[in-house]
Order: C-alpha cells, then structure tokens, then sequence
C-alpha cells in the first residue's frame, strides 16, 4: 500500500490494514506472532494488539499512532468537527 501524503484523509480500516501489512514487511510476522514478540515488547503494546487490527475489531486511536510512528508510517493524528445544529418548531 502507498504511504500516504500528509493530511491527506483515511478511513481507520486502511490505517489497520497498512499497520498489518508493515508488520509484515518489516518483522516478518503475522500480528498474532508479533504481539507475542521483544519487538512489541518494547514498544509497550500489550497483548491485546491483534484485536485491535483485525477489519472487524475495536479502534484504539492511541495505538494505531503509537505503531504508526514506531513502524516509520508517519506522525497519525485526528480532527473532531463538531457542528451544533439547532432547530426550533411550533
């Protein structure tokens, strides 16, 4: 997968999977095997590592960054827009 342009938008689904497939790249290693390795070790990452890269697992935003950054991907970061819309009626 191509590494993406700065800012650029994308959907937590392609972060899992690019996170997955640089595991793979770079360690050699199924994120099962990975999990369980120094490697993640040291980096901090618990045990629980695999759920949150399967397509149908949870998200853990602080995570994703920590591996992104750890595996040379980039700096992942997020913006939250909030609109307030307020309609009244009678």
């Amino acid at each position: 997968m191509p590494r993406i342009t700065p800012k650029e938008e994308i959907s937590l689904l392609d972060i899992k999977k690019m996170l997955r497939e640089e595991i793979k790249n770079k360690y050699g290693m199924n994120v099962r095997e990975f999990t369980n390795s120094e490697e993640a070790a040291k980096l901090g990452i618990g045990k629980s590592l695999s759920c949150y890269l399967s397509p149908t697992g949870s998200s853990s935003f602080t995570v994703f960054q920590t591996l992104a950054k750890a595996l040379g991907l980039g700096n992942l970061e997020k913006e939250i827009k909030v609109t307030k819309i307020v309609k009244y009626y009678l």
